[in-house]
Formats: C-alpha cells, sequence, structure tokens
C-alpha cells in the first residue's frame, strides 16, 4: 500500500492530512513524540490526537521519535522505502518566545529536523512530494515597515499600497529584518526545502502559512492566536493582548482549506517553489474583532488585559496574498472564513468545557442581512446543455416525482441526469417513473439509497424518514459532481430548467430563495426568542449547489441536527438555514414561486407578483397541505393535473385525492353542513361561519372550507 510519511502527526496540520490522506486509501506513518508538551506544558499535549489516530485510522502505524534524531528516521525510512507516496513535514516548535529561552532546541527542532526529513526523502523516496509547512515570519517584522493606517479596530495597510488589494507576495525580501529566532531557524529550514527542490531536482512544496487554525488546535498563550482566544472566552479565563492596542491583524487559515492545498500540491508538485498560504482577504480578523465576535457568540463580555509591549518579530498586520498558488492550482478555493472558523471553534470549544452558553451555530435570524443582489444567468457561453438534478423521496412520493420529472423534460431540450436519493421505492413504482418518462430521450435516471448515509450518522432522530435530511449527503452520494440542483417533489416547470441550472452562484456554497415576506416559527425563534426584529429563512425546495463546498459541511449537518433535534420542525432546512444564514446567493423569486405563501408573497410584493405570474417559470405547492393532490382549489393545481394525467400514476394520485378530501370534510362534518339549504354560509377573514335562522352553529377555517369541495371559485378568484 501507497505510504504517506507524516511529522508531526498528532498536532492540528500533521493530524489533520493523516486523516485525509487516510480517507483516500493511503497507509500513514505518523512521526510526533509529543514535544508540544515539553514546549508549551500538559495541556498542549498531543497525546490525546494521537490516540485517536490510532484508535480510528485503520491503516495508521506511529513513532514516536525525535525528527533530531537521524538514526532513528534511517530505520523508518528504509523500513517503508518503496512504498512512499509522500512526505508531509509539519513539526516545528513554532513561538516566537520560545524560541528565546532555548535557541539551540528551537533550531535543532525547527532548521536541522527539516534537513533530516530532507535528506531521508532524497535518500529513500526521491520522486515523493515533500510537503513543508513554513511560516509568514521567516519575512521578519518587513511587513511592519510598510505604511499602516490605524482604524477604529484594526490596523490596515494604505490603499495606495500595491499590497492592499490582495495582502503581501512571495516577492518580499527575508533579508535585512528581525526574525525572533523562531523565525530565523524557519527561514532555515524554508531555503533548504526549497534548494532541495531546486538543486537536486526533488518535488519540494514551502507553504508559508499565516495563522493556521482549526477546531482540533490546542492553542496556549505563547501560540494559537484564536484557539487560545476562544478558550479562554468559554473558561472565563483573563487573556493578554500584546501590544499594537490590540488592533494587529492576522489572516486566518483552516486547516480543511490547508489540507486541500496540499492535496492539489501533491497531485501536480513543482521543484523547490514557495507560497505564501494564509487566509488573504478572504478570511482576516484583528485582535479586537475577534473579541467582538466571540463575545457576540456567546453574549458574554471578556476578560482581557491591554499590555504595552509586543512580541519580538510580531506582526502589526500581515494578510497574505495566495495568488501565485491560485494561479499553479486554479481548482483550489477557500471554504472557511474567520466567521466560520470561529463559529466552529466556539462550539467545539464549549462542548469540550461542558458549557452550555453558546446557543448554536451563528446566524443573524434575518437581522440586517446583506442583500447581495440576485444570481444572474451566466454568460451564454458557459451553457451546461447536460448536468444533473437531484430529487429526494420514499415510496408514498414516487408517482410526485414522476408528474416533477415530466415537466421539466416537456420544457428543455438539455439532457438532464436525475439522481434520486431514496428511501424504499418500489422496483414496481421505478418502473412506471421510468413509463411516465417513456417519450423523452434526453435523460437518465439513478437512484441512491439515502438511508446508508443517513442512519449511519443518526440512527433515531424523532422517527423521521431519512429522506428528511437527505440534502445533507448529496456531496457524498455524488462525489464526481461538482454542481446540481436539488428540486422538491412538489414542483412543476412551466419554463427550461437550463436557465435555473446555469445561474452564477458567485463561489457560494449554495443558491436559494430568501423568504424575506414571511416569518416561520422556525428554530431560529426557538434559539433567538428574545429577538423582536423578524425570523426569516431561506426556502430549500430549489437550491443551486456547489457540491465541493457542501461536502466540506456534512459532520457540521449532523452535529447540529443532534444537537438541536428536539428543535427541528423543518428537518434539514432549519439546519441548513443556521449554516449558511449569510453564506448564499439569492434566488429571484420566480426561480422558487411559491403558493403556500402566496397570499404573503403577493402582500409584500404585488407588481413582482403580478410580472410572474404573467410569465411562470415553475409553481411549488410548498407546506404540508396545500397541495393539488390534497384539495380542489388550489392556484394552479391545473398546471399540475395536465401533467399528472399524461403519466402512469395519473389514477393513483386522483384516488389520494378523494381520500385526503374525504377524511377532511368527514372530521368536520362538512359533507352533512353543506348539504342542509337552510344553513346560511358566511365568508369572513380567514374562515367561514355557517348559520341558520342568524345563529352561528360552525365555524371552520377557509382552508378547510376549501376541503370541502363546495368552493366555487376558478383559481384566480381563490386569491
Amino acid at each position: 500500500m501507497k505510504t504517506i510519511i507524516i511529522s508531526g502527526a498528532g498536532g492540528l496540520i500533521g493530524g489533520e492530512a493523516a486523516k485525509f490522506w487516510h480517507e483516500k486509501g493511503y497507509n500513514i506513518v505518523g512521526i510526533d513524540n509529543d514535544m508540544r508538551a515539553y514546549f508549551f506544558g500538559k495541556e498542549a499535549s498531543t497525546g490525546k490526537n494521537v490516540d485517536e489516530h490510532r484508535k480510528n485510522l485503520k491503516n495508521y502505524q506511529h513513532f514516536q521519535t525525535d525528527i533530531r534524531d537521524i538514526a532513528l528516521l534511517v530505520r523508518i525510512f528504509k523500513e517503508y522505502s518503496g512504498e512512499i507516496a509522500g512526505v508531509i513535514h509539519t513539526a516545528a516548535q513554532p513561538s516566537h518566545d520560545w524560541a528565546a529561552r532555548e535557541p539551540s532546541t528551537d533550531f535543532g527542532v525547527n532548521a536541522v529536523g527539516t534537513l533530516n526529513m530532507l535528506e531521508m526523502t532524497r535518500l529513500y523516496a526521491f520522486d515523493a512530494p515533500f510537503i513543508f509547512t513554513s511560516t509568514n515570519k521567516v519575512y521578519g517584522d518587513t511587513p511592519n515597515s510598510l505604511p499602516l493606517v490605524e482604524l477604529e479596530t484594526r490596523w490596515e495597510i494604505d490603499k495606495t499600497h500595491p499590497y492592499f488589494e490582495k495582502g503581501i507576495d512571495e516577492t518580499m525580501s527575508l533579508d535585512n529584518s528581525k526574525h525572533s529566532i523562531f523565525g530565523a531557524s524557519k527561514v532555515a529550514a524554508d531555503i533548504m526545502v526549497q534548494e532541495y527542490g531546486k538543486y537536486f531536482g526533488m518535488k519540494t512544496g514551502v507553504f508559508r502559512g499565516g495563522c493556521l487554525t482549526g477546531p482540533t488546535h490546542c492553542g496556549t498563550e505563547l501560540h494559537g492566536f484564536l484557539a487560545y482566544l476562544v478558550h479562554c472566552a468559554v473558561a472565563k479565563k483573563e487573556y493578554n493582548i500584546f501590544g499594537y492596542k490590540g488592533k494587529q491583524v492576522r489572516d486566518n487559515i483552516h486547516s480543511h482549506d490547508l489540507i486541500n492545498a496540499f492535496w492539489c500540491f501533491f497531485n501536480d508538485p513543482k521543484e523547490g517553489e514557495a507560497y505564501n498560504m494564509g487566509g488573504s482577504r478572504h478570511s482576516n480578523i484583528s485582535m479586537l474583532e475577534a473579541i467582538q465576535k466571540i463575545e457576540s457568540l456567546l453574549d458574554c463580555k471578556m476578560n482581557y488585559t491591554m499590555l504595552n509591549d509586543p512580541r519580538i518579530g510580531d506582526h502589526i498586520w500581515y494578510v497574505s496574498d495566495v495568488t501565485k498558488f491560485q494561479r499553479d492550482y486554479p481548482m483550489w478555493k477557500y471554504e472557511y472564513d474567520c466567521g466560520r472558523i470561529l463559529e466552529e471553534m466556539v462550539a467545539n470549544e464549549c462542548e469540550k468545557q461542558g458549557n452550555s452558553g453558546f446557543k448554536g451555530y451563528s446566524f443573524n435570524a434575518g437581522r440586517g442581512k446583506k442583500d447581495q443582489g440576485f444570481a444572474k444567468p451566466l454568460p451564454r457561453e458557459q451553457w451546461l446543455d447536460r448536468f444533473p438534478v437531484v430529487l429526494a423521496s420514499n415510496d408514498s412520493y414516487a408517482s410526485f416525482v414522476a408528474t416533477t420529472l415530466y415537466s421539466i423534460l416537456e420544457n428543455t431540450e438539455s439532457f438532464v441526469e436525475f439522481y434520486i436519493l431514496e428511501d424504499a421505492i418500489t422496483s414496481r413504482n421505478k418502473k412506471k417513473i421510468s413509463e411516465s418518462l417513456g417519450k423523452f430521450k434526453n435523460w437518465s435516471i439513478e437512484y441512491i439509497d439515502v438511508s446508508k448515509y443517513a442512519i449511519e450518522r443518526f440512527p433515531d432522530i424523532d422517527n423521521r424518514s431519512p429522506v428528511a435530511f437527505a440534502r445533507y449527503f448529496i456531496g457524498d452520494a455524488l462525489p464526481d459532481k461538482e454542481k446540481v440542483l436539488y428540486l422538491d417533489c412538489d414542483i412543476i416547470f412551466c419554463g427550461d430548467i437550463a436557465e435555473l441550472y446555469n445561474l452564477d452562484m458567485d463561489n457560494y456554497p449554495i443558491a436559494a430563495l430568501w423568504e424575506d415576506f414571511i416569518e416561520y416559527a422556525n428554530i431560529k425563534k426557538n434559539l433567538y426568542p428574545e429577538y423582536k426584529g423578524g425570523y426569516f429563512s431561506f426556502n430549500t425546495g430549489v437550491l443551486l449547489m456547489d457540491l465541493n463546498k457542501i461536502k466540506t459541511y456534512t459532520k457540521t449537518f449532523v452535529e447540529l441536527t443532534l444537537r438541536f433535534q428536539n428543535l427541528l420542525k423543518y428537518s434539514d432546512q432549519d439546519v441548513l438555514n443556521i449554516v449558511f444564514d449569510n453564506n448564499f446567493k439569492r434566488l429571484d423569486y420566480r426561480y422558487n414561486f411559491q403558493i403556500g405563501n402566496f397570499n404573503e408573497f403577493k402582500k409584500a410584493y404585488p407588481n413582482k407578483a403580478g410580472e410572474i405570474m404573467k410569465n411562470l417559470f415553475l409553481v411549488h405547492w410548498s407546506g404540508m397541505e396545500i397541495k393539488p393532490w390534497k384539495q380542489n382549489r388550489v392556484l394552479y393545481g391545473y398546471l399540475f393535473w395536465n401533467v399528472a394525467a399524461k403519466t402512469v400514476f395519473y389514477k393513483k394520485i386522483k384516488s389520494m385525492r378523494k381520500k385526503y378530501i374525504k377524511k377532511r370534510t368527514d372530521k368536520k362534518g362538512l359533507y352533512f353542513l353543506n348539504r342542509i339549504p337552510v344553513i346560511e354560509k358566511v365568508r369572513g377573514e380567514g374562515f367561514v361561519s355557517y348559520k341558520i335562522f342568524g345563529i352561528t352553529i360552525a365555524k371552520i377555517t377557509r382552508q378547510e372550507y376549501i376541503w370541502s369541495d363546495i368552493y366555487g371559485y376558478s383559481d384566480a378568484n381563490m386569491y
């Protein structure tokens, strides 16, 4: 089996790399002697992480080896020689302050240890890519000589400077600056890794990291700014800010994003290339801004002390320009920004400390939502004429799957790949769906058992069908797809689905309809009962999804579902709204025209409603009861029946409607009341009264009146 050797395998980056490459099918050889406990104390020990690797990673072998000991490294590399597919070197002494205490130890670990790892790779795995985690401290304090401007909460570079737009690139000099002892040892290692690539022709990559962070980071006062800040906030400890008025700016990159950058390099390695690798303009934050964010998440005030003296070699403002790496590896993209990083870290730290103060992932419950505009069509030359469409259904909804698919194919010439995430749809109904689509040639269909993804993660969640959480697992079910369109099964298309699929998502993970015209008593209200400003959400019945991004959230979806299972009213829609509350592209209302909320929409946007009704693109009968097969008089119900009549399920659906209506009219005794001629029926605002000789004998809702099958209005007059 191909093997990856990882130094520092118990640390944040090494540990994430071990799990990532293990999932890719590689044997992992971890090297870590837990010097972190020696550097920063037992609370910073990597022992627990190593134990978890041994427990959870089947093909993991661990060596408690000091990378300064070349003889021991020879034994390891000799043992796996011929199998080594890559070397990821993350082991290091990472602190400015600690390095000054023991310069020899610092240089031995950072510089000599790196040389040892390089030489072992040259001798025993010459063709294997060598990935090295360097640091932005190789630039010393040169960034502090940039023209900086003091703002209210941060230092910022002058807008006229070339670094303002994207940050600091690799052309910044490493010379004539104060590096700190730590920075100097990392410079030695950084240059040596490049030289082994340039001189020997090895495939070596240097990643000059900003702040590398993530939920498993064991932060200490001397190292791990965000992790230690979160720890202090949750534990209610005092936090010390060293200099610069707390306005010093750091760009933070999540371990997930860094590991994906490693993966890109691993698959297309260069010889001796160095890359600045941090959060860039996408993900940066000052100390004060981070404190404000954490305080808002925990609804508390942090206890911190502002010290005048900064650390030696510390940066006032540092933002990485990652353009060089993105140019070499254009497929790599960020999945995390500082907001999401902090939300994840706070949630994990609260769980670790047993603190219930964190209510959940942060969202603004409709508070001041930034209107970033509706998704616009991609340029026509970029349109795809073959694309995937995903639906989720159990056997009881199979007939409605057929009607939705038929309406799609009836209105497009594009080839549509249908993927049905199903829970026990019978082979008979699958055959009927295919028969219903028999006249069309531009389609394929694949059924995927969603229960195998859902049940293993939460076997019993309030007795709900796995279909209720299907959207979580689309990325798992379709690993080779990058972008999909998800649809509910209560939709009929009147326009070409290609127009919807080929909208530009602007690098957002999803595009959805923001229901800014109606409030729900949803999970947001349950979590924030004190808020009075409106609990809005997006509807998940029509979703454009970037699966490369969505796949990174699967674990988060499941964790939040288990955490809030007693509060979930709309299943996965609630959780998706927590995670992507301010991180989605808005769909125009015509792309998810909902009948269940039509009155509220028409009241809020009367002109827009009129425009949509003149040129329908799709109709979505959202809500549990506003369905054409449950009621006789539903707006645009005739569109559904026109399509249903063309499928082999038509008789079954008609029979279904009769049963629904009979059940509801019998329940209220309406069958009897509607047939007594002396009873007067009086319409009120939202209800109907039954009167005899002016005396009210019964009062029902308008919806129940519709169910009673005596409403004589046309669809247009109903509203």
